[in-house]
């Protein structure tokens, strides 16, 4: 409803990612349902996260955001390929798709990140992430601050564990996606 007040540049930009959420339900990512009673336990989910329980869609999706990007932070390319899906796919500003192994072969360099209003939703073993990120990454040499600006991230309950199947993303100049 709050998109449609503001018009359709926002409707727009809100498009792809929009279609990456639907793609995700539709090709059934999550493999099997999340245990039951709604609460996961983190250190099961992810490992080496620790044994923080988190009890709404949206709590566990900020811990799984934080962590996402505390891999990132940390350059760790082998967790990192843990946690994305198989069919993981990522969406840049400029409409511009990379699937998993392009995805990590040039992974971003963030130096620094903030994750704020996080808002979590769960159907079906599908958890969508919407949140606020600001970060500093560099490029090229230069380290760039970006946003706060708006993310999505879809999580796939896949094998016992979530899993990154999309991510949308606007990038710090100069990056290609």
């Amino acid at each position: 409803m709050v998109a449609v007040r503001r018009g359709p540049r926002v409707i727009a930009r809100y498009l792809p990612w929009a279609g990456a959420a639907c793609l995700v339900l539709l090709t059934g990512c999550g493999t099997s349902a999340p245990p039951a009673g709604g609460t996961v336990s983190l250190g099961t989910v992810i490992p080496g996260t620790g044994s923080a329980t988190a009890t709404s869609p949206t709590a566990l999706g900020t811990e799984l955001v934080r962590h996402y990007f505390k891999l990132l932070v940390g350059k760790d390319d082998v967790a990192l390929g843990r946690l994305l899906a198989p069919s993981f796919h990522a969406a840049g500003p400029n409409g511009t798709t990379i699937g998993k192994a392009a995805y990590l072969a040039s992974l971003p360099d963030v130096r620094s990140f903030t994750v704020s209003d996080v808002t979590g939703r769960e159907y079906l073993g599908v958890l969508v992430v919407t949140y606020r990120l600001r970060l500093v990454e560099r490029v090229g040499g230069t380290d760039h601050l970006v946003g706060p600006r708006r993310r999505l991230t879809v999580f796939a309950w896949q094998h016992g564990a979530w899993r990154i199947a999309a991510h949308a993303y606007p990038g710090a100049s100069g990056r290609k996606n």
